[in-house]
C-alpha cells in the first residue's frame, strides 16, 4: 500500500466536523491530489491577508528583556507555526531570530559553539538552541 493510499484513508480521521463539511462543500473529484488538499487547506486558514499581517510580525521579532532564551526561542517557532504560509527559508528565519537577541544570548549561544553561532548551520543552530532549552528545564 503506498503512502498516499494511506493519507487518503486516514485523513478523514484527522478533521473536524467542520472541516469535514468544508471538504464536502467541493465539487466531487475536485481534490484528486494532496498538493490540492494543501492549497485548499492554506487558503482557508492561512489566507494573504493573515500572511502580510504576520511576517512584519516575525520578521521584528525582539527577544524582551527579561526573557530567557528558551522562552524567546519558543516564542519564536510559535509565531512560525501561526504563520505557517510567512514564506521565509530556515535560514532567514534563524538570521531573523538571532538578530532579534538580546548580547547575553548571543554570547551565551557563541559560548555553546566554542565559537560565532552565526557560522553553524540553521540546523545545528537549531539543535543547540533545543538542547540548551532541555538543560534549562532540566535544572528547573
Amino acid at each position: 500500500v503506498s503512502d498516499d493510499a494511506l493519507k487518503w484513508c486516514l485523513f478523514p480521521f484527522s478533521l473536524t466536523s467542520d472541516t469535514i463539511s468544508q471538504l464536502r462543500s467541493f465539487p466531487p473529484n475536485s481534490l484528486s491530489s494532496w498538493e490540492d488538499v494543501a492549497a485548499m487547506f492554506l487558503h482557508r486558514y492561512f489566507p494573504k491577508s493573515k500572511t502580510f499581517k504576520g511576517k512584519p510580525t516575525i520578521s521584528s521579532f525582539q527577544q524582551q528583556h527579561d526573557e530567557a532564551l528558551i522562552e524567546a526561542w519558543e516564542w519564536y517557532q510559535s509565531l512560525l507555526q501561526k504563520m505557517q504560509t510567512h514564506g521565509f527559508d530556515r535560514v532567514l528565519q534563524i538570521n531573523i531570530f538571532l538578530g532579534g537577541l538580546q548580547a547575553q544570548s548571543k554570547l551565551m549561544l557563541d559560548a555553546a559553539t566554542k565559537g560565532n553561532i552565526v557560522l553553524k548551520t540553521p540546523e545545528k543552530i537549531s539543535e543547540i538552541i533545543e538542547n540548551i532549552a532541555y538543560n534549562d528545564y532540566e535544572f528547573q
